[in-house]
Parts: structure tokens; C-alpha cells; sequence
């Protein structure tokens, strides 16, 4: 019975009594009340936090190329429509790794060609012409298969190669 009654003499909850770290937050938050909202907001921000965690895990994986926006053409002299075309690539900034010492890169990519009009005297956006030159743009490459390279390796690598 002593053992119980020890217990409940160390216990702050048993006798309504306060913390230095809480009687600490009182003082500056003021209010009790103050401090239970502090800290069911910071309960809150970190179920957000984790939430998030989660999403990015789920949604980006190291096996799906991410669309990504393109300019159209190289030819600084023609004005392409659609001005821009999508691929799939994957980067630096896809968000799939897991850690910063891993960086997303393709295995294997394809060429893939994609058909532009160019004119050099479009007048407005969406006034096409169907008499326009239609150029193919070749040099979007389209990554295939991708996987997490370790940094340091990709760093050796590329210094190594010519």
C-alpha cells in the first residue's frame, strides 16, 4: 500500500500539480488554456507533417518518370505552336528519393519525335495556319527506367566521363 501511495506522491497528475516546463509556458503564454491550445496546435502541425510524409512517399515513386513541360524547337527564329510539348523525364527535383544522399536518374531513355507547326509570323496565340511548316523537334529524350543513384557515385561518374 506504501509502494501506491509513493507512487501517487510522485505522481503531478494525481495532485493537479504543474511541471517547471509547463509552469515555464504559463508564464510566458499566459493562460492554461493558452498552453493546451499551444499544444494541440503543434499536435496538429505535426499529424500535417506527417501526413505529408506520407504523400510524398506515396505519390512519387523512383520507377515513374514525372511529366515535365518543354519548350518547342531550338530555332530562335521560328515561332512554334504549341509552344511547348510534355515528356517524361525524371531529376534532381522529382522528390522520388528517400534521402538527400540519393539522386533520381534514368537507366535507359528513347528519343521520341514530336510534331510542331512554325511559322515566323504567327500573329496571335491560336491563329494557326494549316499552310504552316511543320517541324519535328527529335531531341526530346524520354526517360524509360529509373532508379535512386547514391550522390557520391554520380559525382564520380560524371567527372569520369569525357
Amino acid at each position: 500500500m506504501n509502494e501506491v501511495q509513493n507512487a501517487d506522491n510522485n505522481n503531478n497528475f494525481a495532485h493537479n500539480r504543474i511541471g517547471s516546463q509547463t509552469a515555464h509556458k504559463e508564464k510566458l503564454l499566459g493562460t492554461p488554456e493558452a498552453v493546451l491550445n499551444a499544444r494541440r496546435e503543434r499536435e496538429e502541425a505535426k499529424a500535417k507533417a506527417n501526413a505529408h510524409i506520407e504523400e510524398v512517399l506515396r505519390e512519387h515513386s523512383c520507377h515513374l518518370p514525372q511529366k515535365r513541360c518543354m519548350s518547342a524547337g531550338r530555332d530562335p527564329s521560328k515561332i512554334y505552336f504549341p509552344h511547348c510539348t510534355f515528356v517524361h523525364r525524371c531529376s534532381e527535383d522529382s522528390g522520388c528519393c528517400h534521402s538527400r544522399t540519393e539522386i533520381c536518374a534514368p537507366k535507359r531513355t528513347h528519343k521520341v519525335e514530336k510534331y510542331f507547326f512554325a511559322n515566323a509570323n504567327v500573329s496571335q496565340v491560336g491563329d494557326i495556319d494549316m499552310d504552316m511548316d511543320v517541324d519535328v523537334d527529335v531531341a526530346a529524350a524520354v526517360d524509360v527506367d529509373l532508379h535512386a543513384m547514391w550522390r557520391r557515385w554520380l559525382s564520380r561518374r560524371s567527372s569520369s566521363c569525357g
